[in-house]
């Protein structure tokens, strides 16, 4: 599934082979600014910008190509979707006047508030099968950092914190491996950690890169390259990274 930026105007998601060839369009173009795809394949979480001043989380069934809107609250702005690694339900950030992240199922009902943000702003970049919550603090392109917290409730601990920006934080299959943005070479590159203690760091990309989302079985990380070339990128694990 290729991850689109619709920069303003409508994108058309589309499925991608292993060297980037289009092969299928999946649903009708729209305003995507963000989305995230369940780990069955079936759905695909949106962030669509569908009126001035109103941006809501949809939920695409992939099969029949139909969308439903999760989030009708047009005094929020709601962004960022991630699926809970069950299917069942999508955490996303909602702002105005204030960034908390919310869960909500992906039939509907009403939202769970999850994590009312300390900054300026928050945002869940992934969740794991033990009810961990991967997620950023900060926002607008300054300094922000990646926590950890239970789905549960309490209080989030970092995980990556330094002067740099990190964000995109994602966790890998296996629950061993943080995959991570970070600008501490002066530009924005993709990183692999060792999770839950820090030790192992590994950097992936070398000529730019954002949005790492690891293949299911964790043996290969996918990411947006922001140098020259080719903009999707895959990275294959090393023997020694044992993923």
């Amino acid at each position: 599934m290729r991850g689109l930026e619709a920069g303003g105007s409508d994108a058309q998601l589309a499925w991608l082979d292993r060297s980037g060839r289009e092969l299928e369009m999946v649903g009708s173009p729209a305003n995507v600014r963000g989305l995230d795809l369940s780990l069955d394949g079936r759905r695909i979480a949106l962030h669509i910008d569908d009126a001035p001043g109103r941006v809501d989380i949809w939920v695409m069934d992939v099969e029949r190509g139909t969308t439903s809107r999760l989030t009708f609250d047009p005094e929020r702005h709601n962004a960022s979707p991630v699926w809970t690694p069950d299917g069942q339900h999508v955490l996303y950030s909602t702002f105005r006047p204030r960034s908390t992240i919310h869960e909500k199922a992906a039939s509907g009902g009403e939202a769970r508030e999850v994590h009312i943000s300390r900054g300026s702003q928050s945002l869940p970049w992934g969740a794991s099968m033990d009810g961990t919550l991967i997620l950023g603090e900060g926002g607008g392109g300054q300094r922000a950092d990646i926590f950890r917290m239970p789905l549960t409730g309490g209080p989030p601990s970092a995980v990556v914190a330094t002067n740099a920006w990190e964000g995109f934080g994602q966790l890998s299959p296996d629950g061993r491996w943080l995959a991570f943005g970070s600008d501490e070479s002066g530009r924005r590159e993709v990183f692999i950690q060792s999770f839950p203690v820090p030790g192992t760091k590994l950097q992936v990309s070398t000529t730019g890169g954002v949005r790492p989302r690891w293949r299911g079985d964790g043996r290969e990380l996918y990411y947006r390259s922001t140098g020259s070339g080719t903009p999707l990128r895959r990275w294959q694990s090393k023997p020694m990274v044992r993923v």
